[in-house]
């Protein structure tokens, strides 16, 4: 297994730390004990199971073949329910959106669905687990804010 420089590799959501800013001084320091009784997480991405996969891609090159199902992966990741209040930056929510599926940008990034991540998503999501409900509600939230002279915004606005 590889690790990150954090010490984590691949949890996307969660680093808990025991940490006190200088100001704080000497009333809170950086050090002590985190008791934790209890910890759960709401993946809400979708979640691709091998009985969910329309199409899938193997060769004799098990790198290549890696490739293929890290991209599957990073759809899935990147597959949720566009909500207001998770959308960098802040208020570019695009009404138009909200409560929908989508292809987000990055699961961890701005959460904004931006067109340039379509190119190369919409047609994994299509061929691996044939949903294009994801991709057709950014594509038609970019042709609402389309402007008169043709120009579409690269996300939602």
């Amino acid at each position: 297994m590889q690790v990150c420089s954090d010490g984590l590799h691949g949890f996307r959501y969660l680093n808990i730390y025991l940490d006190a800013l200088v100001s704080d001084a000497p009333y809170a320091s950086p050090n002590g004990t985190v008791e934790i009784d209890y910890l759960a997480l709401n993946f809400t991405g979708f979640l691709g199971r091998p009985d969910t996969f329309f199409g899938w891609f193997e060769c004799s090159d098990s790198e290549l073949t890696q490739y293929w199902y890290d991209a599957a992966y990073t759809n899935d990741m990147c597959t949720d329910v566009f909500l207001e209040d998770n959308t960098e930056p802040r208020d570019s929510a695009s009404p138009g959106l909200i409560g929908e599926q989508v292809i987000h940008d990055g699961a961890k990034r701005d959460r904004d669905p931006y067109v340039g991540d379509l190119a190369v998503s919409a047609r994994t999501m299509y061929l691996s687990h044939n949903n294009s409900a994801a991709v057709k509600n950014v594509l038609v939230d970019l042709a609402e804010h389309q402007r008169s002279d043709g120009w579409i915004p690269p996300a939602s606005m």
